[in-house]
């Protein structure tokens, strides 16, 4: 049996309009609000589930909750608006759908729920891609390097800056 757990704090109008379409339809039984997760319980929180929906359908920078859900051994099934796309990969290390498309994601949940092989296969993909590629130290480490080649090629421009001159 499927339950729909909707994680964190969103506008208080929005979540009315959801218990109330839950009820309309008879699933309030089956659908779940958890408000502010703490920081430090949110892997374990996540390891409860056994998928993760991400469904924005806004073009906003990579989702951290993404990457919890991955570095928790979760499938992740989401749009590859913004910068998901550059890390979501259909059938590579998640499913993607696209956005405001129900009829995709339902097949995408049914198929991510009856076929347990793929879910854990794409599930460590995941995992390991976040392990291997967004730990602090890496990212740090990359930064790093793009600020030394910045610094020792002072002619390169970061942005499309109209022409700056001192005064």
């Amino acid at each position: 049996r499927v339950k729909l757990t909707i994680l964190g704090n969103g506008h208080p109008d929005y979540e009315r309009q959801l218990r109330e379409l839950a009820k309309e339809k008879g699933v309030q039984e089956r659908v779940q609000f958890a408000r502010q997760i703490p920081r430090e319980d949110i892997v374990k929180v996540l390891g409860r589930f056994d998928l993760f929906l991400f469904t924005s359908i806004w073009p906003e920078p990579m989702a951290r909750s993404v990457m919890e859900a991955m570095a928790a051994g979760l499938l992740v099934i989401g749009t590859t608006v913004g910068g998901q796309g550059e890390m979501l990969k259909h059938g590579h290390n998640g499913l993607t759908f696209p956005a405001e498309n129900a009829t995709v994601l339902a097949d995408r949940i049914d198929q991510a729920l009856n076929e347990p092989a793929l879910r854990s296969q794409l599930a460590k993909a995941g995992q390991n891609m976040v392990i291997e590629q967004y730990t602090l130290e890496r990212m740090i480490i990359e930064i790093e390097q793009f600020l030394m080649s910045v610094a020792w090629n002072p002619g390169q421009r970061l942005l499309a800056l109209p022409d700056f001159q001192a005064r």
